[in-house]
């Protein structure tokens, strides 16, 4: 079965965990319920990660763009990762799933 998780807080939970000097990233970790080990062993096919930024925070702009940097930090450092098991563009995701409603409408 393929996943679509619309939302996740991990980027901001790698960042929290940052300014914490904890170990945590997105490749593996058991702190967060969202890793890519765990994308790839559930066979997943979409995951959105929102830059949610906590009501509390001083300056909101400055967060959301350090959230913006860790994902692509993250992303680069598990580069290998990416291309292997989740790099596919949206056209040929929704390509796909059009060819399947179609082959079961005939």
């Amino acid at each position: 079965m393929n996943i679509i998780d619309m939302h996740c807080d991990t980027i901001m939970k790698l960042c929290i965990a940052e300014k914490k000097n904890e170990n945590s990233n997105l490749r593996e970790n058991i702190n967060n319920h969202i890793d890519l080990i765990k994308m790839k062993d559930g066979d997943y096919l979409a995951q959105c990660f929102a830059m949610f930024v906590p009501f509390k925070v001083e300056n909101p702009f400055e967060m959301c763009m350090q959230m913006i940097d860790k994902y692509y930090q993250e992303i680069e450092k598990n580069k290998v990762l990416f291309d292997k098991h989740f790099t596919k563009y949206a056209v040929d995701i929704l390509t796909e799933s059009i060819d399947d409603v179609e082959g079961i409408a005939e």
